[in-house]
């Protein structure tokens, strides 16, 4: 199964949609102050993070059903896989996550976040 997810973030504001089974999951709206100098790079990662975030909180629900029917599956031995797939038209960000690093504590700070969900939901790898 496969999840995907858009988003796209500016100065003034940020959206993001998860294109799941259940249908179509979405958040969007503006900065606050908390975040109104900091850097579009910034702005682009935070938002992927607080998408993926919005739905490992069980906001969005799907992602924690997932994990649930994953459980189920392995615990009968007929798991099938699930893989998210984030886009983005910053390339700062994409190239942040991959690396696993960057020199802008704020995005470093993001990119152990994405990484931490990536491990809360890769517990169930496929032995095959």
């Amino acid at each position: 199964m496969a999840l995907y997810g858009f988003g796209d973030a500016s100065g003034e504001g940020f959206g993001g949609t998860l294109l799941t089974p259940s249908g179509i999951r979405y958040q969007y709206g503006l900065w606050g102050r908390d975040v109104s100098h900091a850097s579009s790079n910034y702005y682009e990662l935070r938002n992927l993070v607080d998408l993926v975030d919005l739905e490992m909180q069980d906001e969005f629900r799907v992602l924690s059903h997932l994990d649930q029917s994953v459980t189920e599956l392995l615990l009968n031995e007929t798991a099938h896989s699930a893989e998210l797939f984030l886009f983005t038209d910053n390339s700062v960000a994409e190239g942040a996550f991959f690396r696993g690093t960057s020199s802008n504590p704020r995005l470093f700070d993001l990119i152990l976040c994405l990484h931490h969900l990536e491990m809360h939901f890769s517990t169930f790898q496929d032995s095959d």
